[in-house]
């Protein structure tokens, strides 16, 4: 009897430790929920954002010479071919973009309120589109939504892309009065911000003001 109350003691020890694992595995559960559940003081929060892009983006920086641009063509709005060089005289902003390119989307509404900002301003925005069948696909695209008001052109063949040696899109460049590329900037921004707002209208006063 006594070899038969030994046995079932050492039978009973697994379950018994088993039970003990399974506990500590289910209060480590319990606490990394309650971690994860917990509120996160404004400190360890993540940057505000809109459609998941945060809002505390770098400025764009100007290049420390100016870029010479060559002759590029591309379609304006109205189907008409267009030279670049037909807004010397005013700061351009200058964005490459496609209807099937997700980031591109994300910021034409800025770059559409943007155009209504500058447009007396004597800074012009091109959002340069880059889809192969040019207003077939983009002028609808635009309607369905709700950005009508964009000042659009058509690079279809992608020759202005590749002649200003445009790697990827969005790309936006800005080019001053005399039509030289002060800087450019490859992603997604949000066009209408404070900052570049400023930064336009220190380009704009730079091209006004008479060189002693």
């Amino acid at each position: 009897d006594g070899d038969a109350m030994n046995e079932n003691r050492t039978t009973k020890k697994p379950a018994v430790g088993g039970l003990v694992v399974l506990l500590a595995i289910l209060s480590a559960a319990i606490l990394l929920i309650v971690v994860i559940s917990a509120p996160q003081s404004s400190k360890d929060r993540a940057p505000a954002s809109i459609d998941g892009a945060a809002l505390d983006l770098p400025l764009p920086t100007l290049h420390e010479m100016t870029r010479e641009v060559p002759v590029i063509t591309f379609t304006d709005g109205e189907g008409r071919k267009t030279l670049l060089t037909a807004f010397q005289g005013q700061v351009v902003v200058l964005n490459f973009w496609a209807t099937w390119c997700a980031p591109c989307i994300r910021e034409l509404p800025s770059l559409m309120r943007l155009a209504e900002t500058i447009k007396d301003r004597g800074v012009a925005l091109i959002a340069l589109s880059e889809d192969l069948k040019g207003a077939e696909v983009v002028v609808p695209f635009l309607e369905k939504n709700g950005l009508s008001g964009l000042p659009v052109a058509y690079d279809p063949k992608g020759t202005a892309a590749r002649a200003l040696r445009v790697s990827r899109l969005p790309s936006t460049l800005l080019i001053d009065a005399s039509g030289l590329e002060v800087g450019r900037f490859d992603g997604a921004y949000e066009w209408d911000r404070p900052q570049i707002l400023e930064l336009l209208e220190e380009l704009t006063e730079a091209a006004t003001t008479p060189v002693k």
